[in-house]
């Protein structure tokens, strides 16, 4: 990125008045030389063009003058809004966005006076980090201090610096327009999650802005933990090698370019002793004697009294329906609507919240007194909603993350979810897409963001899709993105960048490889992964994800060898660039795992996956799906190394595992659920594999639909069941039934319909019946080889199964003749 200084402009604009000024001075000197006429004519000529070079000299200073005014009233300004402070200048860190402390009990205190500020353990790291590096960010609970620190930081060593603070989110163009005119500055990005997303901040704009040369830029920001724990990983990392959305996915590199600080929001023993030296102020000294159940910081916002106080309002007949106007705005932030409500809204969802608790019987408030409570400062500090200059109101975001940490919180009701994705715009509506997937909400997460695409925000495609594929729908998950791409070629989403594309390209292959187009989906993903080392480079983040996937699908095209190595390189490459610990190379060692199994050494991937598991829990927790996956992995592959009873161990871990993070229902969890079914059937165990089987179809059946690709899955598995437990008549004519269901449901070239046929086709030949078995696996194969390729491990294996009848049904009519 290049920084052109501003004044520039002025200076052309000044140079046009002026040049304006000398050709007319020409003019009038040349016109006394020529006859009258034809000197009139110059003069005038000339005049004309004067007219307009100084027009458009003014206008251009007019214009240059009226951006900056217009800049400037997006940041945070001194003097009326005419010029940026200093970081000296400023002295009270409210306006800058610290929490406003309870008031001292001492009448003769100045009102608003901040308490004093005690240093905390990772101040110097602050103040250190300022001097080594463009970007730094304070982790932090709400009301930890983040805000404080970072201030008090840049005043001991930025000074002199410029305060560049964007007023709301999309002023970032405005921040950095103002870059090019200091030579000093630090932009202040406090909730550095308002500033990801669509028109914010990208990996490439930070690198750019931090490293431009002749300039000391730092950018300096804050972020709640439960925000950045979003970011940390996305759940589809390891199993798609892709982000749930592109914003996601862009904010994640953005996050990955800061040096990162945590701020505690429970004081250590050290920092209550360097408080003990400030409790002249009556606040340190009240907040000290509560410093075994609250932080320092935490308890002088007068957070868990706030908190308290809200819910001590639905009490009958105190203020019910304040709470409940509350109630609504925190679920709003909950659910990822991080601008003020307005009234009405508010009015409309607060109705849901004091029905829920009893309406009439709670003798709620009037509306205006009600709203008046719920935004009224508690002793002159922070209100539960905070009101703008819009009469908008937005909920203290101590209150959304105290909700989420208590287990026994309510879900965000529908009609929540339903009033916001209508009212949201489509950088909002994406943002809820992304909570609601967070929250494991598919159906709404797929709303909010089909809102957002038919509004043209393009970054929806990926998240769609992404919750098509989580109901295992993947063949609309890709058709999605086909649509998509098609309209972006067409020109329905304007200029479009060519890393965006190829991004779409991407997450294509996914899910199409995913619904069983092997072929097309390594096409897709050879050309991608091509095209983004010519463009990025091929050590870019973006070229490795697509390596990362090109193995996945070169293996299960059936060159497993060829897999394994891609793999390798991308982990190696992954390791020294990123970091052993980057969600990317986490997601590499998964490919090394799977292909390292599929090449033959079933020992080592179970070392593998074990190893990986480790790393996976201890970074990520055990609430992440990529633990689930890699765990039901280990399990397989343990069977395969020949340890049946750890293996079938582990396989009801998992799947107990899947069951408590995802639901029962989930179909990653009944994908589970089919796969230790199926191991239970090879280990001579079929009675309690049939009664397994039955149970989930029965489940499917009643809660996804009897036409959802797992029921169906399902039904395939229980036929198998019904097989090994010694009825293969039944189970072939549950298969006939199913295999016209499939079919019709999911279409003939889906992998389902493909493998119920292959499994008809083997129990035809085992009842002896060779020559209609053999044209079922000609047609079979055929189909296989169109859709999922020749090298494909089930195309391979019903070739095997083809001739393996071809020469059967050869000797018998050899034996005949």
């Amino acid at each position: 990125m290049k920084f052109v200084w501003r004044q520039k402009h002025s200076v052309s604009g000044w140079w046009l008045i002026f040049a304006a000024a000398a050709v007319m001075a020409v003019a009038s000197m040349v016109s006394q030389l020529l006859p009258a006429v034809l000197a009139a004519a110059v003069v005038a000529a000339v005049g004309v063009l004067g007219a307009v070079a100084s027009e458009r000299g003014s206008q251009s200073l007019f214009d240059r003058r009226a951006q900056r005014h217009r800049a400037l009233d997006d940041l945070f300004t001194f003097a009326h809004g005419q010029r940026l402070p200093l970081v000296r200048d400023i002295t009270d860190p409210v306006c800058v966005g610290v929490h406003r402390a309870m008031p001292r009990s001492n009448d003769n205190a100045v009102a608003d006076e901040p308490p004093p500020f005690v240093r905390r353990d990772r101040s110097s790291e602050v103040e250190a980090a300022l001097g080594r590096s463009g970007f730094v960010l304070l982790v932090g609970e709400s009301t930890a201090g983040k805000s404080r620190v970072a201030f008090e930081a840049i005043r001991a060593c930025l000074p002199n610096h410029t305060f560049i603070r964007p007023r709301v989110p999309t002023a970032i163009s405005a921040a950095l327009a103002n870059i090019a005119e200091v030579r000093r500055c630090v932009i202040w990005l406090d909730d550095l999650e308002q500033y990801l997303g669509v028109d914010g901040l990208t990996a490439d704009l930070v690198t750019a802005v931090i490293k431009a040369k002749g300039h000391h830029t730092v950018l300096l920001g804050t972020i709640r933990a439960h925000e950045r724990a979003r970011y940390r990983t996305s759940t589809a990392t390891a199993r798609s090698g892709c982000a749930v959305d592109e914003v996601a996915l862009a904010a994640r590199q953005v996050l990955d370019l800061a040096t990162e600080i945590r701020i505690d929001r429970r004081w250590s023993s050290r920092e209550l002793e360097r408080a003990k030296h400030f409790t002249h102020d009556s606040r340190i000294a009240e907040a000290l004697t509560h410093a075994d159940r609250f932080g320092v910081c935490e308890y002088l916002a007068l957070a868990p009294q706030l908190l308290g106080h809200w819910h001590d309002a639905w009490t009958p007949a105190a203020n019910p329906r304040g709470a409940a106007i509350v109630a609504a705005a925190v679920d709003a932030r909950r659910a990822g609507y991080h601008r003020a409500l307005p009234v009405n809204v508010l009015r409309d969802l607060h109705q849901h919240y004091l029905t829920a608790r009893g309406g009439a019987l709670l003798r709620p408030e009037p509306w205006e007194q009600a709203l008046q409570w719920a935004s009224e400062p508690l002793h002159a500090t922070g209100s539960l909603l905070m009101p703008d200059d819009h009469r908008r109101y937005l909920a203290f975001d101590y209150l959304p993350d105290a909700l989420d940490q208590d287990v026994s919180s309510e879900p965000v009701p529908t009609t929540t979810w339903q009033t916001l994705i209508k009212l949201a715009d489509e950088k909002s509506a994406n943002d809820i897409g992304w909570a609601a997937v967070s929250r494991k909400e598919w159906e709404h997460a797929a709303t909010a963001y089909r809102r957002a695409l038919d509004a043209g925000h393009l970054p929806a495609a990926a998240g769609l899709a992404y919750c098509l594929g989580q109901e295992h729908r993947h063949g609309d998950a890709a058709e999605v993105l086909r649509t998509t791409i098609a309209s972006v070629t067409a020109g329905g989403f304007g200029a479009v960048e060519a890393t965006q594309i190829l991004k779409m390209r991407h997450r294509l292959a996914w899910w199409t490889g995913l619904g069983g187009n092997v072929v097309e989906a390594l096409g897709i993903i050879r050309s991608v992964a091509e095209e983004s080392a010519g463009l990025l480079g091929p050590d870019h983040a973006d070229t490795l994800s697509c390596r990362r996937m090109q193995a996945r699908w070169e293996g299960v095209a059936g060159d497993p060898a060829a897999a394994l190595c891609i793999a390798q390189e991308v982990f190696l490459i992954s390791q020294q660039k990123l970091g052993p610990d980057h969600p990317d190379t986490l997601g590499s060692r998964f490919e090394v795992a799977v292909w390292t199994g599929a090449s033959g050494d079933a020992k080592a991937a179970a070392q593998l996956w074990q190893a990986l598991d480790l790393d996976n829990t201890r970074l990520c927790g055990q609430q992440d799906e990529a633990i689930l996956d890699v765990r039901l992995n280990a399990a397989f592959w343990l069977c395969e190394a020949g340890d049946i009873d750890a293996g079938l161990d582990a396989f009801e871990r998992a799947v107990a595992d899947y069951c408590r993070v995802l639901g029962d229902l989930h179909p990653h969890t009944v994908w589970a659920q089919l796969a230790w079914i199926g191991r239970l059937t090879q280990s001579k165990d079929p009675d309690t594999a049939l009664k397994a089987a039955r149970q989930i179809v029965e489940q499917c059946r009643a809660g996804l639909g009897a036409d959802h690709p797992m029921t169906l899955r399902g039904e395939l598995s229980y036929a198998v069941c019904v097989e090994k437990a010694g009825d293969i008549d039944d189970a072939m004519r549950e298969l006939v039934t199913l295999i016209g269901h499939a079919t019709r449901t999911l279409g003939s070239d889906h992998e389902t319909t493909l493998d119920c046929r292959s499994q008809l086709a083997r129990w035809t030949a085992d009842t002896n019946q060779f020559t209609h078995a053999v044209g079922l696996y000609e047609a079979l194969v055929a189909d296989r080889i169109r859709v999922q390729g020749e090298g494909h491990a089930s195309t391979r294996q019903d070739t095997a199964e083809l001739q393996r009848w071809q020469h059967a049904l050869a000797e018998r009519d050899n034996e005949l003749s």
